[in-house]
């Protein structure tokens, strides 16, 4: 995992499997999204969620720019579905708490 840009992280899974890699990046976004964070000196406490797109290499492009293109299209369909899921080279988002390049913002 690593930052791509402002609030965009990209993960790389080698030699992973579309099925693989949408389960591996919806436990990452359920994860954060049950992760409380409390806010010093304050009653109330913030989660993150995540919307993220997947991309596979050959079926979605043979290159890195081609790969986060597709990503990033699949990101967008993420939070116009409603935001905190992934979607996958089906094109259809998983529902929130079924099964993320994306970013995490505070809800």
């Amino acid at each position: 995992m690593a930052r791509y840009g402002g609030e965009e992280f990209v993960v790389v899974l080698p030699e992973t499997g579309v099925e693989a890699a949408m389960e591996k990046l919806e436990a990452i976004r359920l994860a954060i999204a049950n992760t409380i964070i409390p806010i010093p000196r304050q009653t109330t406490a913030v989660t993150l969620t995540v919307s993220a797109g997947v991309a596979v290499l050959g079926a979605d492009g043979e290159d890195v720019h081609a790969l986060l293109d597709r990503a990033d299209e699949r990101l967008f369909q993420a939070k116009k579905a409603g935001r905190n899921r992934v979607v996958g080279p089906d094109d259809s988002p998983t529902p929130v708490g079924v099964l993320g390049r994306g970013p995490r913002s505070a809800a």
